[in-house]
This record gives C-alpha cells, sequence and structure tokens, in this order.
C-alpha cells in the first residue's frame, strides 16, 4: 500500500499509449468533463465581443433628444421704443432633436483598450492551461497506482500457484510420513495470506477505477488489460519555457505594459465633430413663436492640460508591478529547472535499479527452488520456505515498481516542462 501512496504523489501527465483507454484518452476525457475548452471558447467569444464593442467607440452616434419646459419668467427687455413692440420669450419650449457625435481622433484610446482587453482575456484562458496540468496530474497519478496494483494482483496470482503447488507436493509426502502436518497447515495458512492479500489489492484497484471514472467523466471496468503502461521518448533540455505559469506570468507583464500605454493616453488630445436637427417651437430664433427647423454642426476638441502627476504616478505603480512578476517568474524558472534535474537523476537512478532486477529475481528464485526442495525433504520448515518465497515476490514486485517509478519520473519530467 506504500507503494500505491507514492504513486498517488508524484506529478505526472504525459503518454503515447494508444490502446482504446490509454493514459492520453483518459486525460482527454477530464479535460471534457471539466469543461476546459467550452471555459476556454467562452473567454474567446467574450474577447471578440469586447474587441467589436471597443472599435464600435468610431461609430457615429445618435441620440434622440426631445424636452417639452415651461418656466415661470423668460427674458425681458426693459426698453420702451413709441411705435416698436418689444418682442418676448416664450414661456414655453418644445424641441425634438437628433444629436450626432463622431469621433476624429480620441488619442489612441481605442486602440489601446482592444489590446488591453484582448491581453485580458489571452491571460483568463492561459490560466485554465494551469488549472488543467492539476487535473492530468491527479488522473496520471490513479492511472499508473492502477497499473501498479494490476502488476501486484498477477505477481500475488502467481505466488499462490506456487504455494499451492508445493502444498500439493507436501500433502503426497505425509502419506509416506516424510512431512508434518503443521507443514501443510502453515501453508494452507499462507495461500489464505495471499488470498486476503489479493481480495485487499483488488478493492484498492476497483476504489482506483471508480476515481478514475469519476474525473473522467467515463464508466470505467476494473479490467487491467483495459489498461496500457506508457511509452516515452524524452529530449532532456531543461527548457521550461513551455510551462503555463511561466507564459502566464509574461502575459502579465504584458499587460502592465498595455496598462501604461492605457494610462499615457488619458491626456491626448481628443477632437469630434457634433451636431443636431430637428425642430422646435420655438427654434434658434427665440422670439418667433413658431415651429422651426432647427440644424447644427461644429467641431469641438478636449485636452487634459495638467493631471498633477497622477498619470505618472500611477505609471509608476505599474512599473513596480511589473518588477514583481518578472522576479516571481524568475524564482518560478529556477524552480521547475531545479525540479527538472531533480526528475533526470530519478530516471537515471530506476534505470541503474533496474539493470540489476533481473539478476536478483533470478538469483532469488534459485534460492526459492532450493529451499522448496529442502522443504520437500523436510530439512527446512515452511516458515523458511515462505521467507525466501515473500522475498522473490518482493524482487518481483520491485522490480514492478522500478519500471513504473521510471514512467512516472519521465512523465513528472515532462509534466514541469508543460509538453
Amino acid at each position: 500500500m506504500k507503494y500505491l501512496l507514492i504513486l498517488l504523489l508524484q506529478i505526472p501527465f504525459y503518454a503515447w499509449s494508444q490502446s482504446e483507454v490509454s493514459l492520453d484518452s483518459c486525460i482527454s476525457w477530464a479535460y471534457q468533463n471539466f469543461e476546459y475548452e467550452q471555459q476556454a471558447i467562452s473567454y474567446r467569444t467574450s474577447a471578440d465581443l469586447a474587441d467589436e464593442n471597443a472599435g464600435k467607440s468610431w461609430y457615429p452616434q445618435l441620440i434622440l433628444d426631445g424636452n417639452v419646459t415651461y418656466q415661470n419668467e423668460n427674458l425681458s427687455i426693459p426698453i420702451a421704443v413709441p411705435g416698436f413692440e418689444v418682442p418676448t420669450v416664450p414661456l414655453n419650449f418644445n424641441r425634438i432633436l437628433v444629436n450626432f457625435s463622431q469621433t476624429i481622433y480620441d488619442g489612441s484610446v481605442t486602440a489601446n483598450k482592444r489590446k488591453l482587453e484582448k491581453s485580458k482575456y489571452s491571460i483568463l484562458e492561459k490560466k485554465i492551461e494551469t488549472e488543467k496540468i492539476q487535473v492530468r496530474s491527479k488522473v496520471t497519478g490513479i492511472y499508473m497506482s492502477i497499473l501498479l496494483t494490476s502488476d501486484n494482483i498477477a505477481l500475488l496470482n502467481s505466488k499462490r500457484k506456487v504455494v499451492a503447488e508445493r502444498l500439493k507436493v507436501i500433502k503426497s509426502a505425509l502419506e509416506f510420513g516424510s512431512a508434518s502436518p503443521s507443514t501443510i497447515k502453515s501453508l494452507q495458512a499462507e495461500i489464505l495470506k495471499v488470498d486476503q492479500q489479493i481480495i485487499e489489492t483488488e478493492h484498492t484497484k476497483k476504489a482506483l477505477f471508480l476515481s478514475l471514472s469519476e474525473i473522467t467523466g467515463k464508466t470505467l471496468s476494473s479490467n487491467s488489460n483495459d489498461l496500457e503502461t506508457p511509452t516515452l521518448l524524452i529530449d532532456y533540455d531543461n527548457n521550461v519555457e513551455n510551462r503555463p505559469e511561466i507564459q502566464l506570468l509574461d502575459m502579465q507583464i504584458e499587460n502592465y505594459e498595455f496598462q501604461k500605454e492605457m494610462i499615457g493616453t488619458s491626456r491626448n488630445v481628443r477632437i469630434n465633430a457634433f451636431g443636431n436637427i430637428g425642430g422646435g417651437l420655438p427654434g434658434y430664433d427665440i422670439f418667433k413663436d413658431e415651429v422651426a427647423f432647427m440644424a447644427k454642426i461644429g467641431i469641438g476638441f478636449k485636452w487634459n492640460i495638467l493631471d498633477y502627476g497622477k498619470a505618472k504616478n500611477e505609471k509608476q505603480i505599474l512599473t513596480m508591478n511589473q518588477n514583481i512578476a518578472l522576479n516571481e517568474q524568475n524564482r518560478a524558472r529556477t524552480q521547475f529547472v531545479t525540479e527538472l534535474k531533480t526528475h533526470q537523476q530519478e530516471v537515471i537512478k530506476m534505470q541503474d535499479l533496474l539493470s540489476k532486477d533481473d539478476e536478483m529475481i533470478n538469483l532469488r528464485s534459485e534460492i526459492t527452488k532450493i529451499k522448496a526442495s529442502e522443504l520437500e525433504n523436510g530439512t527446512i520448515t515452511s516458515t523458511d520456505y515462505i521467507t525466501e518465497l515473500n522475498m522473490e515476490e518482493e524482487a518481483r514486485l520491485n522490480q514492478t515498481i522500478h519500471e513504473l517509478k521510471l514512467v512516472l519520473a519521465q512523465l513528472n519530467y515532462l509534466t514541469i516542462q508543460g509538453k
């Protein structure tokens, strides 16, 4: 069980297996189950809509403006000229106008806003990649643990078969008085012990398959033949630039630069054309108490002459944020490279151990055969024989663990690289 825990704590993710239920397919199903692609599509769609809205700031703005007002007094001319009637301004105004405005120059606000919006949604989409690493690590941990339990069950079944055959021989020897009943009882107890280990390991395997089914959204049966051991080809170049966290920090640094550019536009001159067209009672000539056609056109500009250093301070804050992100990126890069070297060394270690495993298994197998003969001859106890048989089983299990840990170390290496 401790080996299962070791495997589950590893951080692997990648394989080239092409079986019907491979590590690749399980990872792909998990991504689908967590709807990462749908989330990414939503971000891309939102980015397109935000870009479209930003571009519409250049479209002519048309606003229908109508109002009816009444006031208790109005402009009067306190002059009395004989024979001349002084005009009066009506107390109520009735107007309906279509006001329009057209941007001529916006000081690069729209262009910078579009870059900023695109950057924002790209960062959100990149964050999905960092989440996916955690999911595929979980999937791979479960997948590799299933492979270990399957191999362990096969070894236990093989051991049970060996003990059962040895029990059959000892029973025959008992008939001729060359074996003791206690030896038979001891072997029967060992078979029961192996049966319990098989039951426990099979339940562990079923639990792992349930976890794999839950995370992938697929109903997977606990059949070891459904899964293949991943095989890998790795170039140990210690490059971590494809790691999503590194790329995410690059994008955040760039986003801060876009924000600085946006702040820089806050004091730029803005020029627009404006006007209106419609009718009113009265019109622009307020002394005529009649419905009149109204039309006006003009051009205007705005320029923020002084902001008291506000833009400068905001840019300094963003520069400091950029430096913080850059330092964080350098620390992450150093950490990932260190981990790459650690797992590369783990690969070398497992390869060295595997080079001795066959020799160890052969040696243990020969010792077990000798002990089996001695047991049949009654020169050793069943306990001595079972001890040697267990050591042979341990040697075979160690070989399986070394093989899977080699794959795990390779998978870890690829995970850290972000491939």
